[in-house]
C-alpha cells in the first residue's frame, strides 16, 4: 500500500467500516427511543438537527485533551491519515458506547494502527464531562 491508490483505497475501506459499524448501532436507536420516552417531554424541548451539508468542521475549535490540555481540533486534521470523528458522551447509557465500540470493533477488522495509518478522535460533547472521564475512556 506504498502507492497514493492504495492508502486512499484503504482509507475508503476503514471509512465504510466505521459507516457500516455507525449504521448497526443506529439499528438499536428504537431501543434507545423507547428510553427517552419514558422521560419528560419538555427535556426534549428544542432539541433538533441542523444539516449543514458540504461545511467544514472550524479546525481552530478549542477542546481540552484527555490531560487537561488545550488543543485546537486542526491538530488532528493534518492532511497526512484519515481521521475518524465521533462525537459522544463518555457518559452515554446506550447510543455512543454502541457507536464508539462499534467502531473500534470494525477498525479491528484491518490491518492499520491507529496513530500510524489513521487517527481515530472521540470528542465528548458534554461540558460536564471532564478530562479525567476521557483519559479512563481512552485506556478502556
Amino acid at each position: 500500500m506504498n502507492s497514493a491508490g492504495g492508502l486512499l483505497s484503504a482509507a475508503r475501506r476503514a471509512a465504510a467500516l466505521a459507516v457500516a459499524s455507525l449504521a448497526l448501532s443506529l439499528a438499536s436507536a428504537p431501543f434507545a427511543v423507547a428510553q427517552i420516552a419514558h422521560r419528560d417531554v419538555d427535556e426534549l424541548e428544542g432539541v433538533g438537527i441542523t444539516e449543514m451539508p458540504n461545511a467544514q468542521i472550524p479546525l481552530g475549535a478549542q477542546f481540552k485533551d484527555e490531560n487537561g490540555n488545550e488543543v485546537a481540533l486542526g491538530k488532528y486534521f493534518t492532511g497526512d491519515k484519515p481521521v475518524i470523528l465521533t462525537l459522544v458522551y463518555f457518559e452515554c447509557p446506550m447510543l455512543c458506547t454502541l457507536v464508539v465500540n462499534g467502531a473500534v470493533d470494525a477498525l479491528k477488522e484491518l490491518k492499520w494502527m491507529p496513530g500510524k495509518e489513521f487517527e481515530m478522535l472521540t470528542v465528548s460533547f458534554n461540558p460536564a464531562e471532564t478530562p479525567v472521564l476521557s483519559k479512563l475512556k481512552k485506556q478502556n
